[in-house]
């Protein structure tokens, strides 16, 4: 599923603003960063464990846009997609 700052604010019953404020103020990170990184690590997980298409997994991991897929999985892993599939498989 796609869980968005608005949802997490909603669940605990802050605006967004303060919720994101109290989120950075706590973990050092803006609450998208987080979501941003466990995306791309879930992303990680399905281009290892299955062989789905890049595309489909974008999709699957909440980015509905895949160039800037590419752009947020390199620099959080260091590589495309591509190949850290075939990094993981060798």
């Amino acid at each position: 599923t796609h869980i968005t700052l608005d949802d997490l604010a909603a669940r605990i019953f802050l605006s967004k603003d303060y919720f994101s404020r109290l989120f950075r103020d706590v973990t050092g990170k803006p609450v998208n960063t987080l979501l941003q990184q466990i995306r791309i690590e879930e992303a990680c997980k399905l281009l290892v464990t299955t062989d789905r298409t890049i595309t489909d997994i974008t999709a699957d991991c909440g980015f509905s846009d895949i160039k800037f897929f590419y752009q947020s999985f390199h620099k959080i892993t260091g590589m495309t997609p591509g190949d850290y599939r075939k990094r993981k498989i060798n």
